[in-house]
């Protein structure tokens, strides 16, 4: 969440300016705050990812733009930067300044179940040159208690996981999808995903390494969530209601037919014709028609 102060920082007045709203502007960086606070990473992705994030409906590119170059007329970093380690991926600004303290924490807690050391964490600030939370520098080793043997899953484990206990990340792409699919699709219309079958994990796994991005699949489920059709609003071409699930997501074409917008909402009055040429005949019975009910009116 953005400071008291926010709205009056020149950073903020110029991406105002860019966008043209001042309510939009101040909910497409909450938003793009947001992914990065679930996460526990600064990293969103590419602009197509960031402007997903933010659920961005304007013109393609502009809101991307406005958030990189927010901050060039007093020569400061935007709200989003490059990412140091890769091309065309982008991470939100000095995160770590102005994240809320839950944040840190799972930030921490996150790097105790990776395992990573120190010594990681002093390289990737020395290239990112973002810090860490206050204190999440080098977890102790000693605090951390000694895991205890995994329990045997039970028949009844999918749907525990729902309430997005676990920590979650790329390593399970099945897991991971099916908590942003309870997260974004409204329920009604939409059914909750409760079980990530074998079938699923491997769609699941094949999806995501096409798109690696948590803020790509969140776009792609806000437009799928917002359209007539897959909201069972429309027919189809075969005048048949259907509603999208889960094995609709994980098709090969379904991320990118939606982030195309062959799902979108749209306006479907059809384009007005041409007139056709006029038949002789017609035209001059339509009249004697009119002048006869004026004559008899």
């Amino acid at each position: 969440m953005g400071r008291p102060g926010l709205s009056r920082h020149p950073k903020f007045i110029s991406l105002t300016a860019a966008i043209g709203d001042r309510a939009r502007a101040r909910g497409s960086l909450e938003l793009v705050w947001e992914v990065a606070y679930e996460s526990g990473d600064a990293v969103i992705g590419g602009p197509d990812e960031i402007e997903a994030a933010a659920y961005w409906r304007g013109r393609k590119g502009v809101l991307f733009a406005a958030m990189r170059d927010a901050g060039l007329s007093t020569g400061r970093v935007g709200f989003i930067e490059p990412d140091p380690d890769k091309l065309g991926v982008w991470q939100v600004h000095d995160l770590w300044d102005h994240a809320p303290d839950y944040v840190r924490k799972r930030w921490k807690r996150e790097q105790e179940r990776r395992g990573k050391g120190s010594a990681t964490e002093a390289e990737r600030r020395a290239v990112t040159g973002q810090r860490p939370p206050d204190g999440a520098d080098q977890p102790s080793v000693s605090s951390t208690p000694t895991p205890s043997p995994a329990p045997t899953p039970s028949p009844d484990q999918d749907q525990e996981d729902l309430l997005g206990g676990a920590d979650l990340d790329a390593s399970d792409p099945g897991r991971l999808l099916q908590r942003l699919w309870n997260e974004v699709m409204p329920r009604p219309p939409f059914q909750r995903w409760v079980h990530v079958t074998e079938d699923r994990k491997t769609h699941a796994r094949a999806r995501w390494e096409e798109q690696p991005s948590e803020g790509y699949w969140r776009g792609v489920l806000t437009r799928l969530a917002d359209s007539p059709w897959c909201r069972g609003e429309v027919a189809g071409r075969d005048s048949k209601f259907w509603l999208a699930d889960p094995d609709f997501l994980l098709r090969p074409a379904t991320h990118k037919k939606a982030m195309e917008g062959k799902y979108d909402r749209r306006d479907r009055t059809p384009p007005s014709l041409p007139p056709r040429a006029a038949t002789p005949g017609v035209r001059v019975v339509q009249a004697d028609e009119d002048l006869y009910r004026q004559g008899n009116g």
